[in-house]
């Protein structure tokens, strides 16, 4: 076999070098090319976006960086607005439809609006707008996986869930047992959640409109809710002083509950579902295996009333909202302050 000579070689790379250079100077040609058609068809956006593309891909081209430059410069840019939405009471709860055009929001008045969340013209926005009322202040929102239904939770009224286009009720849910108190909704699924002053847990399904569980807890007014990254467990903060975990299928409780020197106002779950969070008035969070009933992890000590707790995704970290307007971070393997 001949051995390529090192000329050879060398005439080699130069040729692909060559190749290479005439290959990215026709598409930043093009790239111009296609920014300049959509100047002229006044798409100034489109021709930003593929000249910053080719500046990315070919630095050393002048022209490009130019063109791109001299665009956003010299263009007149409308910057799109999404007019406020006023409604009659002070705004309770809030709801994004999945895919993110859609906002639905609830106020102190029963009052419910479905807004688009594109920039429109005012009159066009308040046509596309649907109004629902419902009796009592709203507690809580949530749309349907498919956008096409939402379910909403007032203080003093049964759950209802409506058809999000034609402002319909497609279900109500049953009395309940006691004002509604705590509202929580299941991370990418159907299932919703609500305690009352009495105890009274309701668990709907929001697309097939359905009540799929009803329990009552122990330890009257039910403070908080928080249902497991899976959605087979949810957790209660009672005011007796002890979070508890649910089986949601079952409705049997899992373990004994975890206890605290005060009313438990926050809780929630690792998101391997198998540690438990919570924190209330006597200033403390406690990260807990609910099966086991035993702390995983030093008392995280807070100086403060815990409202709120939350465990990072990676479960790394921790998260306590206090009564003082602050948040605390933790180290969630050691219990340390950050």
């Amino acid at each position: 076999m001949k051995i390529p000579t090192l000329n050879a070689i060398k005439c080699g790379l130069l040729l692909c070098a060559t190749l290479q250079v005439a290959a990215a100077q026709e598409n930043t040609i093009a790239a111009r090319e296609q920014a300049q058609s959509y100047f002229e068809a006044n798409e100034p956006s489109k021709a930003v976006a593929v000249l910053a593309e080719a500046a990315e891909k070919s630095p050393q081209d002048h022209l490009v960086g130019g063109m791109l430059y001299a665009a956003i410069r010299d263009h007149l840019w409308h910057l799109p607005q999404i007019l406020p939405v006023r409604q009659k009471g002070a705004i309770k709860a809030l709801a994004f439809s999945p895919d993110g055009k859609k906002l639905a929001s609830g106020s102190a008045s029963g009052e419910v609006l479905i807004s688009p969340t594109q920039p429109l013209e005012e009159d066009e926005a308040i046509k596309q707008r649907v109004t629902i009322s419902q009796d009592g202040e709203v507690a809580g929102l949530a749309f349907s996986r498919d956008g096409k239904h939402l379910f909403v939770a007032t203080k003093s009224s049964p759950a209802k869930i409506w058809d999000a286009a034609a402002a319909k009720a497609d279900f109500t849910g049953p009395a309940l047992d006691g004002e509604v108190t705590a509202f929580d909704v299941a991370n990418g699924m159907d299932f919703v959640a609500i305690g009352t002053s009495t105890g009274a847990i309701q668990v709907l399904d929001i697309g097939a409109g359905k009540v799929t569980a009803e329990w009552k807890v122990p330890g009257g007014k039910v403070q908080a809710l928080a249902f497991s990254h899976s959605g087979k467990r949810l957790a209660t903060a009672g005011g007796d002083r002890t979070a508890r975990v649910w089986n949601v299928e079952t409705k049997e409780e899992i373990g004994k509950g975890i206890t605290h020197d005060g009313a438990v106002l926050g809780v929630g779950f690792s998101y391997d579902d198998r540690y438990l969070l919570s924190g209330g008035e006597d200033k403390v969070a406690k990260l807990s295996n609910p099966e086991e009933g035993v702390q995983v992890m030093p008392v995280m000590k807070c100086g403060e009333v815990v409202r709120k707790v939350s465990v990072s995704p990676d479960g790394s970290r921790i998260a306590t909202l206090l009564d003082d307007a602050s948040v605390q971070l933790w180290d969630a393997f050691t219990g340390a302050k950050l």
